[in-house]
C-alpha cells in the first residue's frame, strides 16, 4: 500500500539552539529503588518470593531488619510505598504461616501519642513529639500543636476538597472508628519513603472498594528538590498528601486493579492539586531515557509516566481521569482507559500515537503546542539516527518498543527529493507510525498511519526531503502486553520522475504520467510526488513536459 504523507502545517516559533542538555535542575535519570533491588534478587533466585515480599515491607516499616545491600542509602528517599504494601496484602495468603504473620505484624496500623483534627474536619492526623517518629516541634502560634502538623492539616484539606469536590473523585470509604473516629486517618512516620496508603477492610459498595489510611514522612527534611516557594519540605509534604489521598480515592473504585495506573494517576494528581511544586519532575528521566518501556511497567518507571495523565487532562479536561476510574470498578485499567476515551468520541488507539508524538516536543524542542510545561521536561534521544541511504535496519535489541511504548527514528535529509520508508513490523502487533517532518525554517508537519496488525507492513513517502531539517518516525507498539516487538525498515531517498516507483526513470515513467495527466489513469495518486517533476506540489502537463525532456532530450532532471 502506498501512503503519501499529507501535511497539516502547524506554525512553530523559530528558535536558536545553543544548549541541548536538560534545563531542569532535578534528577533526570532512573535509579534502583530498594524494592527494585529486592525484585532483582528474587528474579535471580537469590531470594524467595516470600522473603522478598517481606523484605520490601520491612524496607518501609523496619529497614533495620533487611540486609544492608537491599536498603535505601542513608539520606535518599524513595517515592511511594503503596505498591509494596498493595503487593504484600494481595500475595500474603499464598505464603506460609510464618511469613503471613510477619507481614501482618509489619503492616499493623502505626500507634502515635497525639492526634489533631484538620481544620476542614476531614482528617485525624496522628503524630509523636519524641522518639524516632517525632515531628518538628516548632510552634509559632504557641497553641500546643506543632506547626508541621497544622500545615499537614491545611494541605490535606486542600487535597480532599480539590480531588473530591472540584474534580469529582469518589471519597474514600469510612473505616468506622478505627483511629479514634470516622475521620480519615493520616499518620506521620520516619521512613525512607515519601509516604504510602494502606488498604484495610471492604467498603459498602458492590464493587471492590476498600477503606484505608495514609502515612507520610515525619519531616520531609533532605528530600529531592522541588519548586515550592514555601521550601522543599513543604512542597514534598503537599504532593505526598495529594498523591496518597488519590490512592485512597482509587480504593473507593477498585483495590485490586493493574497497579501501574494507580501510580500514574496519583503522580499526575500532584500536578493537578499542587502544580507549582513540580516534585514529579524528579522521575521524568526514567521515561525519557527509555521511551521503549511500557507505560504498564510496574517499577520505579511507573512514577514517570504520569505525563500520560497530563496529556489526557490537557486534551480532554480534568474529568477524564475520574471517568476512567469509574470504568475501573468493573474493567481492568487497559480496557477502562479505552472506555473513558470512548466517552469523548475517541479511543486509546487514536490517542496513544498522539501522546508519543507529544513526547518528542520537550525541553529545547518545545514548540508551545504540546505539553504546557514541555520546556521543563527532559528531551529524548532518537533510538536510531540515519544519515545515508539506502539503509536497512532490524530492531531486535532490548530497546525494541514494548506494548504501550515507542521508538523514535530520525532521518536526516539526503540529496534526493523523496524519502521512502518501508516498514515491516512483527505480525499480530497493533503498530502505529507517526511521521514528523520538521522544517529548518520553522514549522512541523505530521502524518499518522495505523498498520494492519495481521501483517504489520506499509510503505510511507515524504516529499521535499532535502528541504526539511529532519524527519522522525515515531513507531508505536499499542499491544496489550509489556513484551517488546521487533521490526525492520528500509529507508531510501528517491527522486521525482520515477512515476511507477521501480527505482529507475525511463520511458515507461513517461507513459504512466501521460496516461494519468491526459487519460485520467487511476493507477497514480494525484498527490504522489513521484509525478511532480517541478516540485510545485501539483501534477500538471508541465510535469509531463519536464519528464519528456529529461528522458528523450537530455533536459534537466525533475526538480532541478
Amino acid at each position: 500500500m502506498r501512503l503519501v504523507i499529507k501535511f497539516l502545517t502547524v506554525a512553530i516559533i523559530s528558535m536558536v539552539i545553543t544548549v541541548v542538555s536538560p534545563t531542569s535542575g532535578y534528577t533526570a535519570k532512573a535509579r534502583m529503588s530498594a524494592a527494585d533491588k529486592i525484585d532483582q534478587a528474587v528474579a535471580a533466585g537469590t531470594l524467595t518470593r516470600e522473603l522478598g515480599t517481606l523484605y520490601k515491607v520491612y524496607s518501609v516499616r523496619s529497614p533495620e531488619k533487611i540486609p544492608v545491600t537491599y536498603r535505601t542509602p542513608a539520606g535518599t528517599f524513595e517515592r511511594c510505598a503503596t505498591r509494596i504494601i498493595h503487593e504484600a496484602q494481595k500475595a500474603a495468603s499464598e505464603f506460609g504461616p510464618d511469613i503471613q504473620l510477619a507481614i501482618a505484624a509489619a503492616l499493623a496500623r502505626p500507634v502515635r501519642a497525639y492526634s489533631y483534627d484538620s481544620p476542614g474536619g476531614y482528617y485525624k492526623i496522628h503524630y509523636d513529639t519524641e522518639g524516632i517518629h517525632a515531628v518538628p516541634l516548632t510552634d509559632a502560634n504557641t497553641n500546643g500543636i506543632p506547626d508541621y502538623i497544622e500545615n499537614l492539616g491545611w494541605y490535606a484539606d486542600s487535597c480532599w476538597e480539590h480531588e473530591t469536590f472540584t474534580l469529582g473523585w469518589r471519597q474514600p470509604p469510612s473505616d468506622g472508628a478505627a483511629g479514634g473516629d470516622g475521620r480519615y486517618d493520616v499518620y506521620t512516620e520516619n521512613m525512607s519513603y515519601y509516604g504510602y496508603c494502606s488498604r484495610e477492610g471492604p467498603g459498602p459498595e458492590p464493587w471492590a472498594d476498600y477503606a484505608s489510611y495514609i502515612s507520610v514522612h515525619n519531616n520531609f527534611i533532605g528530600f529531592p528538590d522541588n519548586d515550592d516557594p514555601d521550601g522543599v519540605p513543604a512542597g514534598a509534604a503537599k504532593v505526598t498528601l495529594a498523591h496518597e489521598f488519590n490512592h485512597a480515592c482509587q480504593y473507593a473504585y477498585d483495590a485490586f486493579n493493574e497497579f501501574y495506573f494507580y501510580e500514574l494517576s496519583a503522580t499526575y494528581m500532584e500536578d493537578e492539586v499542587y502544580d507549582i511544586v513540580n516534585d514529579n519532575y524528579n522521575y521524568l528521566g526514567s521515561f525519557f531515557t527509555a521511551p521503549y518501556t511500557s507505560l504498564k511497567e510496574e517499577s520505579y518507571h511507573a512514577y514517570s509516566v504520569f505525563i500520560f495523565g497530563v496529556f489526557l487532562h490537557q486534551e480532554f479536561g480534568p474529568s477524564i481521569m475520574p471517568g476512567i476510574w469509574d470504568y475501573m470498578r468493573y474493567s481492568d485499567a487497559s480496557v477502562a482507559v479505552d472506555q473513558g476515551l470512548n466517552d469523548y468520541s475517541t479511543s486509546f488507539s487514536a490517542q496513544f500515537p498522539r501522546f508519543v508524538e507529544w513526547n518528542y516536543f520537550t525541553e529545547y524542542r518545545d514548540d508551545g503546542l504540546h505539553y504546557e510545561e514541555a520546556g521543563e521536561y527532559p528531551y529524548l534521544n532518537p533510538t536510531y539516527t540515519e544519515n545515508s541511504y539506502p539503509i536497512t535496519r532490524s530492531q531486535t535489541s532490548s530497546a525494541k518498543p514494548q506494548g504501550w511504548a515507542a521508538n523514535y527514528i530520525r532521518f536526516n535529509p539526503g540529496t534526493n527529493r523523496i524519502l521512502r520508508l518501508a516498514f515491516n513490523g512483527q505480525n499480530l502487533i497493533p503498530w502505529g507510525i507517526t511521521l514528523i517532518a520538521h522544517k529548518a525554517a520553522g514549522g512541523a508537519e505530521f502524518s499518522y498511519h495505523e498498520l494492519d496488525p495481521s501483517v504489520g507492513d506499509d510503505t510511507l513517502y515524504v516529499p521535499f526531503f532535502p528541504d526539511l531539517d529532519y524527519v522522525v518516525a515515531v513507531v508505536a507498539n499499542m499491544g496489550p502486553t509489556t513484551s517488546g516487538a521487533s521490526y525492520q525498515y528500509t529507508a531510501t531517498a528517491l527522486r521525482p520522475g520515477d512515476v511507477n516507483d521501480d527505482g529507475a526513470v525511463n520511458p515507461l515513467d513517461v507513459t504512466v504520467l501521460v496516461n494519468y495527466v491526459y487519460r485520467y489513469y487511476t493507477g497514480i495518486q494525484p498527490h504522489d510526488s513521484f509525478g511532480d517533476c517541478n516540485c510545485d506540489d501539483m501534477i500538471t502537463p508541465l510535469d509531463v513536459t519536464i519528464l519528456v525532456n529529461y528522458v528523450f532530450k537530455s533536459g534537466a532532471a525533475p526538480c532541478e
